[in-house]
């Protein structure tokens, strides 16, 4: 009998046709499709964290600028609780009410008697910030200007005043009826003195609130910050960045029951305030693709035609706006 032999090759199986033309293509269409829907989910997920983030920012920096404007708009007038503004002496005494502010001089600072002071959509007459340079930090953009000034809430002691950072800057010495302006090498010049044991020395502030260029750009455009002008260590103004994003500022001022602009207030008028209406308008840094707002906005004297931002404006940008009433602690 003969034996059969196999061999391994009988044993495999046929040969896979493999996928056809058109099974590739079928494949490689649905999987575009599903990559496209994928990115079209990613980007939606960016937009909505990018205008998530727009928004928060937004709301951060409007409600912190309402708030530093309020907190120094209660202390204006405040003069380590002297009630005699106009008796105050020492071996600088006050500057008398005026409406500008020089750059390289302390005088602004000494104007104890105008607690509180504003321009109306304009930097003139105000050195200080009209002076700095086009390509430099702090430039004039828009909107009003709102000065206040004070004395620091706590006492300062005396050793301290003589030490070399605090040479040249501006205290005042005060009981409630009695008051010495002065420098601090100067402290113990007998001019300064107040023989009374309620006597304290303060530190002075001012402060100038306005919009500024930061010099900072997000896809070619300037980024508007708050800026304000401060009394520095030698008795000078010197500007400084507080908040990115804050794009415009108005106030109006109550004068008799009746809110007036600064234009409408006259220089003597300026004692009589009791209250000040805030209004900040906050926009994102950056702005935002396909995002599209025709939003225009009333505040301050910025009313019909002149809200803010101008006619058939499609920028880009979010932005809102934040107000509040304010009334002065220590008008006199």
């Amino acid at each position: 009998m003969t034996k059969k032999h196999t061999t391994a090759s009988s044993c495999r199986p046929p040969p896979s046709p493999g996928f056809s033309l058109l099974e590739v293509m079928v494949a490689l269409g649905l999987a575009g499709i599903l990559l496209l829907g994928l990115a079209e989910i990613f980007a939606s997920n960016v937009k909505n964290a990018t205008a998530t983030s727009n928004l928060s920012s937004i709301q951060d920096n409007g409600r912190i600028a309402v708030q530093l404007l309020s907190a120094d708009i209660r202390r204006a007038g405040f003069l380590g609780g002297n009630i005699r503004i106009r008796e105050i002496t020492g071996t600088l005494g006050e500057s008398d009410a005026a409406a500008t502010c020089v750059a390289n001089t302390p005088e602004w600072a000494r104007r104890l008697g105008q607690s509180i002071f504003g321009l109306n959509n304009a930097d003139t007459g105000y050195e200080c910030i009209s002076g700095i340079a086009d390509d430099d930090p702090g430039t004039y953009l828009r909107g009003d200007i709102l000065t206040l000034r004070y004395t620091e809430a706590l006492p300062v002691d005396p050793n301290e005043m003589t030490l070399a950072d605090n040479a040249n800057r501006l205290y005042l010495r005060a009981t409630v009826v009695e008051g010495r302006l002065f420098v601090g090498s100067t402290q113990g010049n007998a001019e300064n003195d107040i023989v009374h044991e309620a006597a304290e020395g303060y530190a002075l502030a001012g402060h100038a609130y306005y919009v500024g260029d930061s010099q900072r750009e997000c896809q070619d455009a300037a980024i508007p910050s708050l800026y304000r002008v401060s009394v520095g260590a030698n008795g000078l103004p010197v500007s400084q960045e507080l908040l990115p994003g804050v794009e415009h500022l108005q106030f109006r001022y109550q004068i008799n029951n009746r809110y007036l602009d600064a234009d409408d207030i006259v220089l003597a008028d300026w004692s009589a305030v009791t209250a000040v209406e805030i209004s900040v308008l906050v926009r994102a840094q950056c702005p935002e693709t396909a995002f599209v707002s025709k939003r225009r906005f009333i505040m301050g004297d910025l009313l019909g035609e002149d809200a803010y931002p101008p006619a058939n404006t499609d920028d880009g940008y979010r932005r809102q706006l934040y107000q509040s009433v304010v009334a002065l602690r220590n008008f006199r």
